[in-house]
């Protein structure tokens, strides 16, 4: 029998999987040539490749967001696609930004944008995640829950997401602007 933490555990995963691999895909393919751009620049990949290294990501990004739909056996192969596919980027990511490289990853649509820590940890994140929701699906069959444990898996897992993508902004918006004083409280005068 699931537990209810089990159950939400694995909805929110299922959702942030989805959400982040659906969006990805969909991001992608609005500019595939950015996409293939990026990829040469990021892995060092020779032009010769990077459509059809651009088009099997996709392939792959594609079949764990749609995976996160199935049942346990085919979920479970989603949270592996997806587990493979993070931490291939990840090693990316972090191998450029040891090399101290300015280059765009091409997540999400965003290509003028230079590669931060912020996508490593979003990446790790999503990652997170994925490993939870194998662990979960280790622990029984099945998915469980209903409408009202989906619903509110989802919301939590929407603002997760939302958090996520939105990580370097959020963290640009609470440091205190280049010259500008903080306030200065009562104690301190």
């Amino acid at each position: 029998m699931w537990e209810p933490i089990e159950v939400y555990g694995l909805l929110f995963s299922r959702v942030v999987v989805g959400i982040i691999f659906g969006m990805a895909v969909l991001a992608k393919a609005r500019d595939l040539s950015a996409f293939e751009n990026a990829m040469v620049e990021l892995i060092r990949l020779p032009s010769r490749y990077s459509r059809l290294v651009a088009l099997v990501v996709m392939a792959g990004e594609s079949a764990a967001a749609a995976l996160m739909f199935g049942n346990t056996l085919l979920l479970s192969l989603g949270f592996g696609l997806a587990s493979t596919l993070l931490l291939a980027f990840t090693i990316a990511l972090i191998m450029a930004l040891l090399q101290k490289r300015r280059v765009s990853c091409g997540c999400f649509g965003s290509h003028s944008r230079s590669i931060s820590f912020y996508d490593v940890i979003r990446n790790v994140g999503v990652l997170g995640c994925a490993l939870l929701g194998t662990f979960l699906l280790s622990l029984g069959s099945g998915s469980g829950g209903g409408i009202l444990e989906g619903v509110i898996a989802s919301t939590i897992a929407a603002i997760f997401v939302t958090l996520l993508l939105h990580l370097r902004e959020i963290v640009l918006l609470a440091q205190p602007m280049p010259g500008t004083s903080t306030p200065s409280t009562p104690g301190d005068r």
